[in-house]
């Protein structure tokens, strides 16, 4: 009966340490996928986001009408009022021809980015060469960012400015000699012919409604309709003024070529330092084994130690809610079966009949006289 009650002890044990390591597992294993799925998963917001050809085609390709200057005003003329000031739709002899001839040279905006290095002493030398290259060839400085003065690690010298189109690669040339070693050199460039030839054509036809305007406006009749007038007017010499400020400098860009050029001083050379190698083993102090090395490993493998141990406590904390009722359902389990073995052991040995232990026979006892 003991071994047996042993026994069950012994299962149960195993019992709550299989399932204890199950947990564990299980945890550690949502932790890790817990972990790396965020970089599993994409949104679908990207794709939703995505605009769809048909609808910038059919926004590009839709019809426009453009209403009479004067119902766009909110006035109401008749057609030999409409002849009189030309308006749009209606030939006469102020119509402007739209289909102007395409300048033949193109505009292109050219601009570089240079990274260079430079001796820290020459630094300062390089830059007062660069300012003088720029004056020879006809440009200007935007700006310049002189720090020469610092330690040799962080100093720096950022000069932009600007030369003309046709020695932009005079100008390139220039800046690599002299102690100037180039280590990065852009060029790009942008072509604005388009924008600047459909600007010119803008500007031509209200330059054109605007002449229309200025003559319905000597010849109206009220006060209300000269000041509705007057009020369109403006807003389209607003409109030419503001594309003729995009053309100057789209033009002066064109001619002027932008350079950014970064010069650094130049790294010391590193210093290669022969590192000594102690014995394997010593008896002085300071080569070979290392006291506190030891320990300081020591202790990290107890610090390893510990976090694991935390770690399997916390796991242990957080699925309670599922080891703790498997655990009171197999302790219900262990004393039901108890409790039944008892019984049934209490009611064996009730059923079975005593046996009567032999007798001893006594020795004979001899009588002496």
């Amino acid at each position: 009966m003991k071994q047996r009650r042993t026994w069950a002890i012994i299962l149960v044990v195993l019992l709550t340490l299989g399932i204890g390591s199950q947990l564990y597992s299980a945890a550690t294993q949502s932790e890790s996928d817990y972990a790396t799925g965020g970089s599993r998963s994409e949104p679908n917001s990207a794709r939703l986001n995505q605009p769809t050809t048909d609808t910038a085609a059919a926004a590009t390709t839709a019809p426009v009408q453009e209403a009479p200057a004067d119902e766009a005003m909110g006035l109401n003329l008749d057609a030999g009022q409409r002849q009189a000031v030309g308006a749009p739709g209606v030939s006469n002899d102020m119509s402007v021809d739209l289909a102007a001839p395409v300048a033949a040279q193109r505009l292109v905006i050219k601009s570089a980015t240079v990274e260079a290095e430079v001796e820290y002493e020459q630094l300062g030398a390089a830059n007062s060469r660069v300012e003088l290259m720029i004056a020879r060839l006809g440009g200007y400085i935007v700006s310049n960012d002189d720090s020469s003065s610092n330690v040799s690690e962080r100093a720096y010298v950022v000069i932009t400015f600007r030369v003309p189109a046709a020695k932009f690669d005079e100008a390139l040339r220039s800046v690599e000699g002299d102690g100037i070693k180039i280590l990065r050199r852009e060029i790009s460039g942008q072509d604005v012919t388009e924008e600047f030839t459909d600007n010119e054509s803008q500007i031509r036809n209200l330059e054109a409604t605007a002449d229309r305007l200025r003559t319905f406006l000597e010849k109206a009749a009220t006060v209300t309709e000269a000041i509705q007038v007057n009020r369109t007017l403006s807003e389209y010499e607003g409109q030419i003024e503001v594309l003729k400020g995009r053309q100057k400098y789209l033009s002066d860009s064109a001619a002027m070529s932008l350079i950014a050029l970064t010069m650094r001083a130049k790294p010391p050379a590193e210093v290669v330092a022969v590192k000594f190698v102690p014995p394997p083993f010593s008896l002085r102090f300071g080569y070979g084994w290392d006291a506190s090395r030891s320990a300081s490993r020591a202790w990290a493998g107890v610090v390893d130690l510990g976090r694991d141990v935390a770690d399997f406590l916390i796991a242990i904390a957080v699925w309670t809610p599922v080891w703790l009722p498997l655990l009171l359902v197999g302790l219900f389990i262990w004393s039901w079966a108890r409790r039944v073995y008892r019984r049934i052991s209490s009611r064996t040995s009730t059923a079975s009949p005593a046996v009567a232990s032999p007798a001893v026979a006594s020795p004979p006892v001899v009588a002496t006289e």
